[in-house]
């Protein structure tokens, strides 16, 4: 069978073959008749006078070149001929093998596909009988194409020293990835509980290929984004507050809005504070007559002793109003 599908030496085909020659006589007279005539109109002007010779010149240079190119053609479709005659007789021969060996080629295809797949069985055979030893099942493997090639197994269909390395390195690597994700789980876990923060979702992003060094710069991202948004938050209320104060008076009955006149923090009285110097005596009013005098007047002291003071007078039955900022 070996020395039938021999190609024999009698089917060496020959061929009588001559490298064509073209030479192309007086070249060089040629040329230098070329050079003389368009040396001529190397310099011409073209002008409004000139312009009917010089496109002649023009017209005559393209018949030239015209003329010496035909020339060429001519030659290199004569040359070309009996090489496509040739070409034409050597396809015709090619046609009559390539039709014997596609029927080879499929079947050879066909038995290396039929093998392939018993290789594959049998390296799912062996990835299930060692991944108990890495305390591992098939299904943690990834599998790699290249395991069920020829050239990863012997001859006897065992697998080969290369191919039992590569499947027991990866037994190694699924354990160790596992363990550093544990690890990394449970310092997660830690870190954001310890910075009050709700650690799920950060664990969560360990599975998704992320490391604990990558998620701690991560969490000290958002801790200081909540910081920055607290503080923000502080000096917006603070600025509220100040704004709101200067549409508000303050008065015995809570706090009242200067532009709806809305009480919109009712008090209490508060007891007089005791306080040193005392600018203000309590006195108790006794009335001489009936009549109701109007004063306007503004005071100075501390938050303490203005509400002292406004507690008196409610006391009293002193009617009062503050003034408006600008008024005084």
């Amino acid at each position: 069978m070996t020395n039938d599908l021999m190609v024999p030496e009698d089917l060496t085909y020959k061929v009588d073959y001559v490298p064509a020659k073209i030479d192309f006589l007086y070249f060089d007279e040629m040329k230098s008749n070329v050079l003389g005539y368009t040396d001529r109109f190397k310099n011409i002007v073209v002008s409004p006078e000139t312009v009917d010779d010089a496109k002649k010149v023009k017209a005559n240079l393209n018949k030239l070149k015209k003329q010496v190119d035909e020339r060429r053609k001519e030659i290199h479709r004569g040359y070309e001929a009996p090489y496509k005659d040739f070409e034409v007789k050597v396809k015709e021969i090619t046609s009559i093998i390539d039709a014997a060996i596609v029927p080879i080629d499929g079947a050879v295809k066909e038995l290396d596909a039929i093998e392939q797949s018993k290789r594959e069985s049998l390296l799912i055979t062996y990835i299930t009988d060692l991944a108990p030893n890495y305390g591992l099942n098939i299904d943690d493997y990834e599998i790699k194409p290249s395991w069920s090639n020829k050239s990863m197994w012997t001859k006897s269909n065992k697998p080969n020293a290369q191919l039992m390395r590569e499947i027991g390195q990866m037994g190694l690597d699924i354990n160790t990835h596992r363990e550093r994700i544990a690890s990394d789980k449970s310092a997660v876990e830690a870190y954001a509980t310890a910075n009050g923060l709700d650690a799920s979702g950060w664990v969560a992003q360990i599975d998704q290929g992320a490391t604990f060094a990558q998620l701690r710069g991560r969490i000290d991202d958002e801790l200081m984004r909540r910081k920055k948004e607290a503080d923000a938050a502080k000096k917006r209320a603070e600025a509220q507050a100040a704004i709101d104060a200067m549409h508000q008076q303050q008065t015995a009955q809570g706090t009242v809005d200067i532009d709806t006149g809305e009480l919109t923090a009712p008090v209490a009285p508060q007891p007089a504070p005791q306080v040193e110097q005392q600018t203000i005596q309590q006195a108790t009013a006794q009335p001489t007559d009936s009549h109701v005098y109007r004063q306007a007047f503004w005071v100075e002291g501390t938050k303490e002793q203005l509400w002292w003071l406004a507690n008196q007078m409610n006391a009293n039955g002193i009617k009062y109003q503050g003034i408006k900022k600008g008024e005084y």
